[in-house]
């Protein structure tokens, strides 16, 4: 008995059918698609625009007023990526339990992350309470980077690798140059706290002949001063260093590059 491979016509039809399935979760989930996310954002950064040049262009104060409010309202939409069901000017529509359930019905670890990126301020501040929902988005922000990192460069990406009496979460290795990438998803909503910036930049990095580059990717970004600080350990010890903001695709470039510049540059 013989089998023939799939024809052309049924894997369109199958990736179809995934991406129908896809848009009814985010349906059910109250989400909306990134193409209507970036036409939201666009119309409302015009609105605002709009009414900030009337303002100073007419004497009447009711039309500008309602185009920023209304256009400030389709950024805010945008940016969150939700549907709004209702309004409420105290905490917003979003709780913290309507995220955990996104988070545990996630299909991927990427849905995961996006989950908490896309959630309210003052939810992802309860959930960096929530130990299990932070263990599990930590662990999902991890496997998603090396994900990104390993479309890029294939077999030269390693994870949970041991250096030291330490882990590293990833190692990508590049022409005989090793460079550590420390992950930590943190609180998107606010700057990393400095003790854990200096955490990430472990010693027994510094102290290994092995490692070229430390790569520190975050949704959440050190103040300027504290990754000054974390630089210039590196550099005394001999080693390259950067941060690389890291929140979804649209930073996937980026993140790529930042590693190419350290171990190629």
């Amino acid at each position: 008995m013989t089998t023939t491979a799939p024809t052309r016509s049924s894997r369109i039809a199958r990736w179809r059918t995934v991406r129908a399935q896809r848009a009814e979760h985010l349906r059910r989930m109250g989400r909306l698609t990134t193409r209507t996310r970036a036409a939201l954002m666009s119309l409302g950064t015009a609105m605002v625009a709009a009414g900030g040049w009337a303002v100073f262009k007419t004497k009447v104060e009711a039309g500008p007023t309602a185009l920023i409010t209304i256009g400030a309202l389709l950024v805010v939409l945008g940016a969150m990526g939700r549907q709004i069901a209702s309004m409420n000017l105290k905490d917003g529509s979003m709780t913290m339990q309507d995220v955990k359930d996104e988070v545990n019905q996630a299909d991927s670890p990427e849905q995961v992350v996006d989950a908490i990126v896309n959630a309210p301020g003052p939810v992802q501040s309860q959930l960096q309470r929530d130990e299990d929902i932070t263990m599990m988005s930590e662990a999902a922000y991890e496997k998603s980077v090396a994900g990104v990192l390993a479309e890029y460069f294939g077999d030269a990406v390693q994870r949970d690798v041991p250096i030291g009496s330490t882990r590293a979460d990833i190692v990508v290795t590049l022409d005989g140059k090793r460079a550590v990438v420390e992950t930590r998803l943190g609180n998107p909503s606010k700057a990393m706290p400095p003790e854990v910036l200096r955490r990430l930049v472990r010693p027994d990095y510094l102290n290994d002949d092995d490692v070229h580059a430390i790569v520190i990717v975050s949704a959440s970004e050190p103040g300027l001063y504290f990754l000054g600080e974390a630089r210039e350990r590196a550099v005394q010890a001999g080693k390259n260093f950067t941060f690389a903001s890291w929140a979804g695709s649209v930073h996937n470039r980026s993140l790529k590059q930042a590693i190419e510049d350290q171990l190629r540059g």
